[in-house]
């Protein structure tokens, strides 16, 4: 995001030849639509974009999205008072290998921190099934489970007790057949 039409296309032109998908905005209410009705990876957008703050522009950025990064770009070599929401903060003058670096930093980063997420979660939806099925299995109660076709999909125990039928011998039968 940058209101700077010919920088824009600049910093297009090096991500598109390091075979990045870019996705362009010339100014804050632009970002955002851009932002929220797309899947984007990483946001670049600068500091000064007309009558907005780009400090503002990754707060809102963040609350919709936080584990997307954002680097915040400036004509300054200091970073902006509130500079720390963003991922990382970067001078306009400091060139493009710079700026292929720190993309390629952050999104090496997310996508590790979007994996290890990815494997709590299926760590923690197994540990969940393995105690609904420790609890379903427990209960005095018969529990049967069918899919859409009304077949039994799950057979406790206290259904093989009730029914005098082996889990075996249910599992995959219809509803009607007890």
């Amino acid at each position: 995001m940058d209101d700077d039409a010919t920088r824009l296309r600049y910093r297009q032109l090096i991500l598109e030849a390091k075979g990045y998908k870019v996705l362009l905005a010339t100014s804050a209410e632009q970002g955002m639509e851009v932002f929220q009705s797309n899947p984007v990876d990483l946001v670049i957008t600068d500091h000064l974009m007309g009558r907005g703050m780009g400090v503002k522009m990754v707060e809102a950025l963040k609350r919709l999205r936080p584990n997307v990064p954002v680097i915040l770009l400036t004509g300054s070599s200091a970073p902006p008072e509130g500079a720390q929401t963003a991922d990382a903060f970067l001078c306009k003058g400091e060139g493009p290998e710079v700026l292929l670096n720190r993309v390629s930093a952050l999104l090496a980063s997310a996508t590790e921190e979007r994996t290890h997420a990815e494997i709590q979660t299926a760590q923690l939806t197994a540990q969940s099934r393995e105690r609904l099925a420790s609890i379903v299995e427990s209960v005095m109660e018969a529990v049967i489970t069918v899919d859409h076709r009304q077949r039994i999909v799950l057979f406790n125990k206290a259904a093989e007790t009730i029914f005098r039928c082996p889990r075996e011998q249910a599992l995959g039968r219809t509803l009607d057949a007890f």
